[in-house]
């Protein structure tokens, strides 16, 4: 999808809610009608619905159009404050049980002192838990209304390889609510130890989360594990509210953007902090200098098709085409990798889930590599990304 600086300009302007009028006006005919798609991957129907509202112009908007997106915004509404409100009863046992656990992401933004005026939309319930409580807090979630999303999972023969990638495999709860419970952060495909893992626990916050006291990282931490999250992890897969985070953060802590790249820069990741500061600081201060990368960064941060699947556009990127049918093979149908996500003891039960492992990868592999190969959009994304975070690990 081809999308205007005006359609990026505002979609930043609603995501660190300033200038959303001025940056409305801007907006074309085709720019209105390409918003939903952008609403959507940035999870600001929300916002964009209470903005219409408040400048009364309703009637600025197709009357379709307008309708599509105030209940995608009421769909997102009330997921969020059920996800939240249902999350609160397992964190009570985990805070019982001396569970050592910090919630992630969006959550903090739920809390009391943001709630009262707004509430960030989050998709699910993102726990960090330490790994000595790693089964202990599993099987208090299987105990306590939760199962396994994939039905074969909900039985005792599980043995999980901790080096496939950064959690159990989801956990719902009788709404289909999803819970994932994490043991590392960063994602080994980019660090081989979790860069966050040492000092998450540490330094940590409580916050009144839904009338509990819940933990969360240090503000540093925080800050750190937002920009990580919405540039490198998954090539920019969250979309454009990680800017919102990190500068509510910043102001509430009074945290400067060189403490930060200082921080940054000890953990490997000074050149996401780098882009994430240049973009947000860029929009907000009117300066007028901002560096060529974040400039084309703002792009794939309110918008791209490239990440689906970061090993598969990694390899695309990075390999050539032997070494990618290899890295597939390898990534989908191994041993290896059957064995980490069909994480089952059994060997029967090993054999009966590959088919399935296999059939699931080759049609989102496939669908993937044809867009890598045909779209001009994404190849023009991919070309962004290498130049952006070719350099994966600089430390």
């Amino acid at each position: 999808m081809k999308l205007s600086k005006n359609v990026i300009n505002f979609s930043l302007a609603l995501t660190l809610k300033t200038k959303e009028l001025f940056f409305f006006e801007k907006l074309k005919k085709q720019d209105i009608n390409s918003l939903h798609k952008v609403l959507f991957f940035n999870k600001l129907e929300p916002r964009f619905i209470k903005f219409i509202r408040e400048n009364k112009i309703e009637n600025k908007l197709p009357s379709d159009l307008y309708k599509k997106i105030n209940e995608a915004s009421n769909i997102r509404n009330l997921h969020t404050l059920s996800i939240c409100n249902n999350s609160v009863e397992i964190l009570k046992i985990f805070n019982d049980e001396k569970i050592s656990y910090c919630l992630l992401k969006g959550a903090y933004f739920n809390t009391s002192s943001y709630f009262t005026h707004s509430f960030r939309p989050v998709k699910d319930i993102d726990i960090i838990i330490h790994k000595r409580d790693l089964f202990k807090a599993l099987d208090l979630c299987l105990n306590n209304g939760y199962c396994f999303k994939e039905e074969g999972l909900n039985h005792a023969e599980l043995d999980f390889n901790f080096d496939y990638r950064y959690d159990l495999p989801n956990l719902i709860n009788e709404n289909n609510q999803i819970l994932e419970l994490h043991h590392r952060f960063s994602d080994p495909f980019d660090y081989k130890e979790c860069i966050f893992l040492d000092k998450v626990f540490e330094d940590t916050i409580e916050k009144n989360f839904f009338g509990i006291k819940a933990r969360f990282p240090s503000p540093m931490n925080l800050i750190l594990m937002s920009i990580y999250s919405g540039t490198q992890k998954r090539y920019f897969d969250s979309g454009s509210l990680f800017l919102y985070d990190l500068n509510e953060i910043q102001k509430e802590y009074d945290i400067s953007n060189q403490e930060i790249l200082d921080e940054s820069k000890k953990i490997g990741i000074h050149h996401c902090a780098k882009i994430a500061l240049d973009v947000k600081n860029n929009f907000l201060n009117g300066e007028q200098k901002i560096s060529n990368n974040s400039d084309k960064a703002k792009r794939l941060i309110v918008y791209n098709k490239v990440s689906d699947s970061k090993r598969v556009v990694s390899l695309y990127l990075n390999k050539n085409i032997f070494q990618i049918m290899k890295g597939l093979i390898d990534h989908s149908i191994s041993a290896e990798s059957v064995s980490a996500s069909r994480p089952y003891k059994s060997n029967f039960q090993k054999l009966i889930s590959t088919p399935k492992k296999i059939f699931e990868q080759l049609g989102r592999v496939c669908n993937l590599l044809f867009l890598l190969t045909f779209s001009s959009v994404v190849k023009k994304e991919l070309t962004i990304i290498k130049e952006l975070l070719g350099n994966m690990n600089e430390k």
